[in-house]
């Protein structure tokens, strides 16, 4: 996905870009409707973006009265339920918001929309009547035509027919479109463990406390030696010293949580482009699509180990976590000729806890390139499974 900031302040409007002055009031949700949909019609490819309170009127310095924070969190609320009710095939839309200056702009955003065409499914003015549709133009939008339709459906048939000869999908003898991972869990979080020998280190002085009346060194080692690492050289530490060493645990082993977390406990997920053509593919960009669920999520940079140093960020796929949807891009990728290649350069990050166990998750992919005569598009599907046992692990 474009950067949002740059987008609303510097590009122009074309065909999958539209500034709109004021947000829609109650009054005209089939304005609304007409616009989001002749957005999703449009004859590009890639995500679309409707900017609401940005002023951006020819011969004009573009400007941005914004929107006011009550109308925007009312439109979040309604559009989502407004397309599911009026809109069919199904339409993904995500809501995003971006601050210029002082002024609050809502941005909706639109998927690749890759399964033209939308039409309206029930009337949504006395114009606009069932099966009907708008198609957006450059900068300008009109009712969908018959010469619209033929030509969604011939680039539906095209792409049909390239995609038995360029396939993206996991690894494996040959692209995969589904693959089960297992849930990883958090149990055995650095500052979590830290934390727990300290405590048993308090435990230790206490009951020799209770029992001789007086802390025992001869105690102390002894927990020290069963708790922790045998490098580590004891010392002797009072009540006082331990709790603020407890206290300052998070600080001490964040780099080390984050590394655990985000890079020992992901599964480094990498995909496959096959190409089967006798034509290379040059400068091609996977864009990826998949859904907030609880307990699963990209990592949107490579965390390396305390004292190591990560891989250059421009091998890792850019990454967009939106409310609703996390967008995977990579680009610059090249294919020859009856060849078959890794997505990325680093491995991508996917993180899966408990809460995720027993889903299914979809990933729309689309491939866009030179050497393609439309885009490739499709489904992969993750299914996540409940981790192993903890005992059954060690």
């Amino acid at each position: 996905m474009r950067n949002l900031q740059d987008l609303i302040e510097l590009e122009n409007a074309d065909s999958a870009l539209s500034f709109r002055e004021r947000p829609y009031g109650k009054g005209e949700q089939a304005e609304l409707l007409c616009d989001v949909i002749a957005l999703a019609n449009a004859a590009t490819t890639g995500p679309r973006f409707l900017c609401l309170g940005v002023s951006d009127k020819a011969d004009f310095e573009r400007t941005f009265p914004g929107v006011s924070r009550r109308v925007w969190n009312w439109t979040k609320e309604v559009l989502p339920r407004l397309i599911e009710q009026a809109i069919e095939p199904q339409l993904t839309v995500s809501m995003e918001e971006v601050t210029v200056g002082e002024a609050l702009v809502g941005v909706i955003c639109l998927d690749a929309c890759n399964d033209q065409p939308y039409l309206f499914s029930r009337r949504v003015s006395s114009l606009i009547p069932p099966g009907s549709g708008w198609i957006r133009r450059d900068t300008k939008q009109r009712p969908l035509l018959r010469k619209d339709l033929q030509r969604i459906f011939a680039a539906k048939f095209r792409t049909s027919e390239a995609s038995t000869d360029i396939r993206v999908g996991f690894p494996g003898r040959v692209p995969r479109e589904e693959i089960t991972l297992r849930v990883l869990s958090l149990d055995a979080l650095p500052s979590v463990l830290a934390a727990g020998r300290l405590v048993k280190m308090q435990d230790a002085r206490r009951l020799s406390k209770a029992v001789l009346g007086r802390t025992d060194t001869r105690i102390a080692r002894l927990v020290h030696a069963q708790v922790s690492n045998e490098a580590q050289a004891y010392q002797s530490h009072g009540t006082t010293s331990l709790k603020k060493m407890l206290r300052q645990i998070p600080q001490e082993h964040e780099s080390a949580d984050e590394h655990y977390r985000f890079e020992t406990r992901t599964h480094k997920l990498n995909l496959l482009i096959s190409n089967l053509t006798d034509l290379a593919l040059s400068n091609v960009v996977l864009v990826l699509k998949i859904p907030r669920v609880e307990g699963v999520g990209v990592v949107e940079r490579v965390h390396a180990a305390p004292g190591e140093q990560a891989s250059p960020p421009e091998h890792y796929p850019l990454v967009d976590s939106g409310p609703q949807v996390i967008t995977v891009q990579a680009g610059g990728i090249s294919v020859p000729k009856r060849a078959t290649v890794n997505a990325f350069r680093e491995p991508l990050r996917l993180y899966l806890r408990e809460p995720g166990a027993g889903k299914t998750i979809p990933v729309v992919y689309s491939l866009h390139g030179r050497g393609l005569s439309a885009p490739i598009r499709g489904t992969l599907r993750i299914y996540v499974i409940q981790s192993e046992p903890a005992a059954r692990r060690a």
